[in-house]
């Protein structure tokens, strides 16, 4: 009797078990789980699927004001501002459904720039074998060096670029990885363009006498430059050295 009571009483259970009673987990899948965007591209939509009745998304920074994002139908709807730095920038975003939450990352690339061609250059002062041209060769190996046996308060470099540079917003100078005598410290920038064969200055800048470059993006663009001065005011040793500087424009 004791065994037929303890059958009926499984079945009793095991036929009451639904499937509606079954809790399964919501799903919410992206078709992009990071995103990115280019420097110029200022909106971008990412289809979701999920079976959560609810989902709402938020910036986990909420100090970011270049990028904004909603929810609109099944698309996550990024805005963002045109990046006018040549540095990429990201910031989260924390997307919450009914019972489950996640985090995408949002990425937008920085402006892309363009190489410009030296066509020239000169010193006010050079060693001999590490001439001015050594600073342009496309060999990080070679290098500029002002003369060893001189000292001057402070030294000037000119490069004359490409008859067609369309803008100049952008000075890379590579030093010796070393930081060896002559790396830049405080340096003035100037340029001559076009419509004003005179040299103005245009930046300033401390490349802190490191062994690592230095990327420097002009606040405004110089349209149509012609040739840009280099003015080292501080120098290890009390010399100025170079490996490498480039020039850039605006793609």
């Amino acid at each position: 009797m004791k065994k037929i009571l303890l059958l009926m009483l499984v079945s009793i259970v095991f036929f009451s078990c639904k499937d509606d009673d079954i809790l399964t987990p919501t799903s919410l899948a992206f078709e992009e789980e990071n995103p990115i965007l280019e420097a110029g591209e200022t909106s971008k939509n990412v289809p979701f699927k999920t079976t959560s009745p609810t989902i709402s998304v938020a910036l986990e920074d909420e100090t970011v004001t270049w990028c904004t994002v909603t929810i609109e139908g099944e698309n996550l709807v990024i805005k963002t501002e045109t990046n006018e730095s040549y540095a990429a920038r990201e910031t989260n975003v924390k997307v919450i459904a009914s019972d489950r939450e996640t985090s995408l990352t949002i990425k937008q690339n920085g402006r892309q720039s363009v190489k410009m061609t030296i066509l020239s250059a000169t010193a006010s002062s050079f060693q001999e074998g590490e001439e001015i041209e050594k600073s342009f060769d496309g060999n990080v190996e070679t290098y500029y060096h002002s003369n060893w046996s001189e000292k001057k308060d402070t030294y000037e470099l000119i490069y004359k670029l490409q008859e067609d540079a369309p803008s100049l917003d952008l000075i890379s100078y590579y030093p010796r990885t070393n930081a060896g005598n002559g790396t830049f410290g405080e340096i003035e920038i100037y340029a001559s363009t076009k419509a004003n064969s005179n040299f103005v200055k245009v930046a300033e800048y401390d490349c802190k006498m490191v062994g690592t470059p230095s990327h420097i993006a002009l606040s405004t663009s110089v349209i149509n430059p012609v040739a840009v001065k280099i003015v080292v005011k501080t120098g290890k040793g009390g010399f100025a050295s170079c490996c490498e500087m480039e020039f850039y424009a605006k793609k």
